[in-house]
């Protein structure tokens, strides 16, 4: 006697679908229209085993489509703070350049100032 794991496996794919149709065309010439029903319904049933496996796979598909888009909409979010905080490294670098070379510029004119000095004079520097 079948188990009922095994009428279960009978029931779908492609065996299931040979068995309803042997069932089908038996209770036709049998003239056995509980055979032949039964032989309808297992019809059915693949038919809708195999909508339903189809739609487990697409909304499979779907699940790893969204999880593909999230993870690309992660990156990308990842990458933009990675360039914007490249550009606040290189804006940091570019004021501390900039303070720098004022500084400089800054040291210059006071060392140039203090070399002519309008109220001493350059001779007075010499000797002090």
């Amino acid at each position: 006697m079948a188990s009922e794991r095994e009428h279960e496996e009978v029931a779908g794919g492609m065996l299931g679908r040979v068995a309803a149709k042997v069932k089908q065309a038996a209770g036709r010439v049998l003239d056995d229209e509980d055979l032949e029903r039964e032989g309808q319904l297992q019809d059915a049933a693949v038919d809708a085993e195999r909508q339903a496996e189809e739609e487990v796979a697409e909304a499979q598909h779907e699940r790893v489509r969204a999880e593909l888009e999230e993870e690309r909409a992660e990156t990308e979010a990842a990458k933009a703070d990675v360039e914007a905080e490249r550009e606040r490294i290189e804006r940091e670098k570019q004021i501390q350049a900039d303070r720098e070379r004022a500084e400089q510029a800054a040291e210059r004119r006071a060392a140039e100032a203090d070399r002519i000095d309008p109220d001493t004079g350059p001779e007075d520097q010499r000797s002090a």
